[in-house]
């Protein structure tokens, strides 16, 4: 799982593989863990990369975590907003 740009100004893209066919949700979190986006990608297929573009511009400046969910599995990265 991979999100580029990062540091990200108006729009980042979420790199992932899944390796089990899974519901897939992303999730985008501040500081203090409020979730500020979600987007439900639904039921996708193992062994295929996806790459999801995210609107950030209506995020301030500051450190956020993006989150893959797959059938309660998760996974957590970093995301830098600067504008």
């Amino acid at each position: 799982v991979r999100a580029y740009p990062n540091p990200a100004q108006n729009e980042t893209n979420i790199e992932y593989t899944l390796n089990n066919n899974g519901n897939v949700v992303i999730t985008v979190a501040d500081i203090m863990g409020r979730e500020v986006i979600r987007m439900n990608q639904g039921n996708q297929s193992a062994n295929s990369t996806k790459n999801v573009a995210i609107n950030t511009s209506n995020l301030s400046n500051g450190t956020y975590f993006y989150t893959i969910n797959v059938n309660g599995v998760k996974q957590t990265n970093n995301l830098v907003i600067n504008k």
